[in-house]
């Protein structure tokens, strides 16, 4: 009897046990379970924070570049601006030069008020009054030339005041050399105003030899008509470039960022002419025209034709 008890206490006891592994191996067959869904987890995770990495990346790479392009239209506009403040600079000088002129034609037109006064007190006093009238205005016209340098001159006097001075003096005028000078000078202006011409630079260089005058705008003067052709050719090269852009690149239709970029290496190529060639818009009014035309076009379409303004060189 005792014997048949232990013989079923032990059959408990390892019952017992075989139960306890059966779950201990349940358990480690779901933790392992668990595991390797964890490992698929962080692998997923891994692999999701490569990608938001590889996006962060690019995301920088886009903002440095739309800050370089941000940086460069900056510069482009900043050069806008300095030229469009020569501009202005020099329409002031142009409006003091006529504010002078006038005052000059209101003396005139005094005078000549003085002329009818004097006619209407008899056919004898308009003789005497119209003689007395012309020599005060030829005087006032000799002495105004005169008693000036030929600096100050070329800031109150126009190539159209100087010939109706000349015509009204005559030919025999005591500062008919003057006069004649200042003509010249004004014509090598005109000519920087003009398309360049070969043999009209050569004319204006062989009369500019001729003013005998210490004057440093002479001698600046002298010095751009010398370099006309060398701008010139610089400016055509530019524009070749810019056209030969357009042949392989078309930004028609697409983003920004590439309008943008086109956009930048054709202010880069106007930009690189400016500081290659030491380039003074306000010296060469014709030419920056052209750069102005140019930029005007290509602000808002950067494939804009240009070759038209190529013809104009």
């Amino acid at each position: 009897m005792k014997k048949i008890c232990l013989i079923v206490l032990f059959s408990l006891s390892l019952g017992y046990t075989n139960a306890q592994e059966v779950n201990l191996v349940t358990e480690v067959k779901l933790q392992a379970v668990q595991i390797d869904s964890l490992k698929k987890i962080i692998l997923l995770e891994k692999a999701r924070f490569e990608e938001l990495d590889k996006s962060v990346g690019f995301l920088q790479s886009m903002i440095k570049s739309q800050q370089d392009s941000l940086k460069s239209l900056r510069s482009g506009i900043a050069q806008l601006e300095n030229m469009r403040s020569n501009l202005n600079s020099k329409d002031l000088q142009i409006k003091q030069k006529n504010d002078t002129i006038n005052y000059f034609n209101t003396q005139i037109i005094d005078l000549k008020n003085q002329i009818l006064i004097e006619r209407k007190n008899g056919v004898n006093n308009l003789a005497i009054g119209k003689e007395t009238g012309k020599k005060e205005i030829y005087d006032l016209i000799v002495n105004s030339y005169r008693n000036k340098s030929f600096e100050e001159l070329l800031k109150i006097t126009t190539i159209n005041s100087v010939k109706n001075d000349l015509s009204f003096l005559g030919p025999e005028t005591e500062v008919k050399t003057v006069l004649d000078d200042l003509i010249i000078y004004f014509l090598g202006i005109e000519t920087l105003n003009k398309k360049f011409n070969k043999l009209q630079i050569q004319k204006t260089q062989s009369d500019l030899i001729k003013i005998n005058r210490e004057s440093l705008s002479v001698s600046q003067l002298k010095e751009k008509i010398d370099n006309y052709e060398l701008f010139n050719d610089g400016l055509k090269k530019s524009l070749q470039k810019i056209k030969e852009l357009d042949q392989v690149e078309s930004v028609n239709g697409m983003s920004e960022e590439i309008v943008t970029k086109k956009m930048n290496k054709i202010i880069n190529e106007i930009t690189s002419f400016n500081f290659n060639y030491d380039f003074s818009f306000e010296s060469y009014p014709y030419l920056s025209q052209i750069i102005f035309e140019v930029l005007i076009r290509k602000q808002p379409n950067p494939d804009a034709d240009i070759s038209d303004l190529l013809t104009k060189l």
